[in-house]
């Protein structure tokens, strides 16, 4: 009888052993407790049908404390719809909530806006934008977007240039005109002073003899109507500022559109305290 006993107990032992090895302990697998920052932020971001996001982050947020807010972090999202491709970023960790959802949305919609200005049809046309976010913090954002656009027909691709300044602590788009005198930088454009963003000898004499085609009075206007929000002119074909500037490292560069030949689109170095 104690043998048979003993059996039983050695052999239910050996079953209860055998079960708590097989078992998948929660606490030591990943995939239980943890996802992907993509995943995170991915769950946080509006769904969209004619949206396919793709979350990049650019920036690694601090842990944040009473006396240290952690870092303001962009994360690069996707729009796809057709042959239609373009990239926008949107922030987190501002201080306000109302603010950064006033952001986030200028940022989506003045990276889409070309859509709408040029009637884009994303099931003949393509298009395809790429965003560099050139810096972020709780001043300002600043998103340099590049990429073509080929229209169905079209004998060849445009090259686009484009850019978004927002004031991170007033939700607002942030101007030429915010930091550069639109008439003074006009004459710089036309002096001998006037720097393109360019090594190739060749192409920047090519942009310095296209330059003089304007008058100092039409690039004047062109500058007081630069960048987001659009200003309508009834100089201009399409709803879509002709001209575009950021500020990087106390450096503004300023788009100007010239011929295709010359690419579309040419970037001009200024300095306002040195001229």
């Amino acid at each position: 009888m104690k043998k048979k006993a003993l059996l039983l107990f050695m052999t239910l032992t050996a079953i209860a052993a055998a079960s708590g090895c097989g078992r998948k302990d929660s606490s030591s697998d990943p995939s239980s407790s943890h996802t992907t920052a993509a995943e995170t932020m991915a769950e946080t971001l509006p769904s969209s049908s004619e949206e396919e996001t793709t979350v990049l982050e650019t920036q690694k947020p601090q842990e944040e404390t009473k006396d240290q807010p952690a870092d303001v972090s962009a994360s690069v999202k996707t729009y796809k719809e057709g042959h239609v491709s373009i990239q926008y970023p949107e922030l987190s960790n501002l201080s306000d909530s109302s603010v950064q959802n006033k952001v986030n949305q200028l940022l989506y919609s003045n990276a889409l806006q070309f859509l709408e200005a040029y009637s884009v049809d994303s099931a003949k046309d393509t298009v395809t934008v790429e965003c560099d976010v050139i810096s972020a913090d709780r001043r300002r954002v600043t998103v340099v977007y590049t990429g073509l656009y080929s229209a169905q027909g079209a004998s060849y691709p445009t090259n686009l240039f484009y850019t978004n300044t927002i004031d991170t602590a007033k939700g607002e788009d942030i101007e030429l005109t915010d930091y550069a005198d639109p008439y003074t930088l006009a004459g710089y454009i036309l002096s001998g002073d006037c720097q393109f963003e360019t090594d190739d000898s060749q192409l920047n004499q090519a942009l310095m003899d296209q330059r003089s085609d304007r008058d100092i009075n039409t690039y004047t206007q062109m500058f007081q109507n630069a960048d987001f929000p659009y200003k309508e002119s009834e100089d201009d074909p399409v709803p879509f500022p002709q001209v575009f500037s950021y500020e990087d490292g106390g450096t503004i560069y300023v788009s100007l559109p010239v011929s295709h030949a010359l690419g579309d689109f040419a970037l001009v170095k200024y300095t306002p305290d040195t001229k």
